[in-house]
């Protein structure tokens, strides 16, 4: 359990620092910070689709549930909703993935609005 543990954690504070590199890097281009985290959730999702079937249980913690899941969890969710279709469940993939985008927007926006009322 404990060497589980330490195997995400440190997969998680590489991918949380390869995140935050990326971050770094459109900033000194002055490219905004939407496309940063677009590039970081489409190579999180490169990443975990490659190592899923590559990598061995201990393997996988550190690079798949840490580093992925520390540099991105659309990673994940880009990997479930696969094997949601791939299952031959389409209907709940399509529906996981809407609800997955319009209420995380959604909650973003409520998450705003909330901070304001505390802001003011």
């Amino acid at each position: 359990m404990i060497k589980s543990l330490l195997l995400v954690g440190a997969g998680g504070a590489l991918g949380s620092i390869a995140r935050y590199a990326v971050s770094l890097l459109f900033t000194h281009f002055a490219i905004c910070s939407h496309w940063a985290t677009l590039v970081v959730n489409v190579i999180g999702s490169f990443l975990i689709g490659f190592a899923i079937p590559l990598l061995s249980n201990g393997t996988a913690l550190f690079a798949v549930v840490g580093f992925c899941g520390g540099f991105t969890t659309f990673s994940t969710f880009s990997s479930q909703a696969l094997q949601l279709f791939q299952a031959g469940e389409r209907l709940t993939a399509a529906a996981y993935v809407a609800a997955s985008l319009v209420v995380s927007v959604l909650m973003v926006l409520l998450g705003m609005y909330l901070a304001g009322k505390f802001v003011k």
